[in-house]
């Protein structure tokens, strides 16, 4: 694990063990952020959907993409992010659940939950589509993308700290 992987872990251990002592808010709050973080660490897939809706607007390649290269005036065309979603496999409110059961909060626990994800371009209509299947927890995220009709291409590791 590089420098800034295990810089991020050691973090999330410190403020997971803060709040499964007193449950605050603003800490579960600090733990989403932190959560999010990772994101630059995960694998990028795109659903066959949005890779064709690219193609439409001839965007480059999606995997080349992060979320922030959505608004403003990027090669996206999606200022107003109405077009492709930015979706994580496993969402954070899961990873939440999944820490916070840890029966023992190691770096190595807490690792395996953050980094066994990927993130997922999709269209947003095929996000309304899995978000009623299964928004917020997803015990087996393939079973969900299936059951929503989304066909992921395949993951690549693109994001710059992989």
């Amino acid at each position: 694990m590089n420098d800034t992987r295990q810089d991020l872990v050691d973090i999330i251990v410190l403020i997971l063990l803060k709040y499964k002592k007193n449950k605050d808010g603003q800490i579960k709050e600090i733990l989403q952020t932190a959560l999010r973080r990772v994101e630059v660490f995960l694998p990028i897939d795109i659903s066959e959907a949005a890779n064709n809706m690219a193609n439409q607007l001839n965007i480059p390649s999606l995997y080349n993409f992060t979320w922030s290269d959505q608004k403003g005036k990027s090669r996206m065309n999606d200022p107003k992010r109405s077009i492709f979603h930015w979706e994580h496999f496993k969402p954070i409110k899961q990873q939440i659940s999944e820490l916070v059961s840890l029966p023992e909060i190691t770096q190595d626990a807490v690792a395996k939950v953050i980094f066994d994800n990927k993130i997922c371009w999709i269209l947003k209509e095929e996000n309304r589509k899995l978000d009623r299947i299964a928004k917020s927890y997803r015990p087996d995220p393939n079973k969900a993308y299936e059951k929503a009709s989304i066909r992921l291409m395949g993951i690549k590791t693109q994001n710059r700290y992989i």
